[in-house]
């Protein structure tokens, strides 16, 4: 079959973070639209050919407070909450041999997908999810995360250890197939803690995430109702990432 996809996008962007490096104080909110319909339906009226029409809406909010009360940062509280649909319209069928076939004809790559070091931290990338395969995605995220960054050596005359920091966090989410799927009980909730050293292309990260509330487990899907030998058997309740540059 043949398929063809067009996608339109639009941002719109309001940064207030005072820092790229270590953010200590400000705001971040993103609001993006990807719409695949207009100039599909213009193709396909001109060939034999499949398109995709859908309408990905998403938006991404962060806010950082500085809990020092001196002058330079040093402990800092940041949040962050996304969330986003994929809303399908249209005629979305393959079409093979002149013969039309219902399906969802939205592309893997555009569909959310969490876990992994910028996310859900107990999970492996692209593990997690409720009703859908996590492979190709689904169309309705929520991932947020509360995360407390600190450099406690940031005074220090020491150059190798003064740009070492730690952080703590609880990551929460998860992907389903649209809106109408969404149940609270499926929230998945990630905490660990991991080491920071700050450089000028970013923070080197290392991070041991906990699966602290698991819904797609058979059972024991809360962390404590395991034995410690299960806790920490690395990628069943416990992983280890590594990332460059700030989670969020």
């Amino acid at each position: 079959f043949n398929n063809f996809t067009s996608a339109l996008g639009l941002s719109l962007i309001h940064n207030h973070v005072n820092n790229i490096q270590f953010p200590t104080n400000g705001t971040y909110a993103a609001y993006s639209f990807e719409e695949t319909g207009l100039l599909g339906s213009v193709v396909k009226k001109l060939f034999n050919t499949s398109t995709s029409s859908y309408l990905k809406v998403t938006t991404q909010n962060k806010i950082y407070w500085d809990l020092t009360e001196e002058k330079k940062a040093t402990s800092v509280l940041a949040t962050k909450f996304i969330i986003g649909n994929i809303f399908q319209y249209g005629d979305n069928s393959f079409v093979v041999d002149t013969i039309s076939v219902d399906d969802e004809l939205v592309p893997n790559d555009a569909n959310y997908v969490i876990g992994g070091s910028a996310s859900l931290r107990g999970w492996r990338a692209g593990t997690l999810s409720e009703d859908v395969d996590p492979a190709l995605g689904g169309g309705f995220i929520i991932d947020g995360s509360f995360e407390h960054r600190t450099k406690p050596f940031a005074d220090s005359k020491n150059s190798l250890i003064r740009d070492l920091g730690f952080a703590t966090f609880v990551d929460y989410g998860n992907i389903w197939s649209s809106y109408k799927a969404f149940r609270p009980d499926h929230i998945a909730i990630a905490i660990g803690g991991g080491i920071r050293y700050y450089t000028i292309v970013g923070a080197f990260r290392f991070d041991l995430g906990f699966k602290l509330f698991d819904p797609g487990a058979d059972a024991d899907k809360w962390l404590f109702q395991n034995d410690v030998s299960t806790i920490f058997r690395s990628g069943y309740k416990m992983v280890i990432q590594f990332g460059i540059g700030n989670t969020f």
